[in-house]
């Protein structure tokens, strides 16, 4: 594995991530072209893959975010966020169901020759 230590930054990303914990340090992986953060204090080092391309603000709130002290707190929010999901694809269900139901109540309207099953004669779309 190519790893090389990132001590310097255009925006002194890896210096400010001492602040959050003195451990810390990024390094760069050549084979699969993306940061690491690291821990010299744990076996192995490796703590998680940097999600992003570039290293800025976005790597020290993603850093944060993460740390072990804020794992019940990202649960949470995770939870929170799947059911928000899990609520808009119900949603978007329900309309599809009622979308299908109306178009079929006109055509077997049509079919019967009742003409629209609607009060004002057009159809609701």
């Amino acid at each position: 594995m190519e790893l090389t230590l990132v001590r310097d930054d255009l925006f002194g990303i890896a210096a400010r991530l001492k602040s959050v914990d003195d451990g810390y340090e990024i390094y760069w992986n050549g084979e699969t072209r993306r940061y690491e953060l690291h821990h010299t204090a744990c076996r192995p080092t490796r703590q998680l893959d940097l999600p992003y391309r570039q290293l800025d603000a976005r790597t020290l709130r993603f850093v944060r975010e993460t740390r072990a002290e804020n794992a019940a707190a990202l649960a949470a929010q995770i939870d929170r966020d799947n059911a928000a999901r899990e609520r808009a694809l119900h949603r978007k269900a329900v309309e599809r169901a009622c979308v299908a139901l109306d178009r079929s109540m006109v055509e077997q309207t049509r079919i019967r020759g009742r003409g629209s099953p609607y009060p004002d004669g057009e159809e609701n779309k």
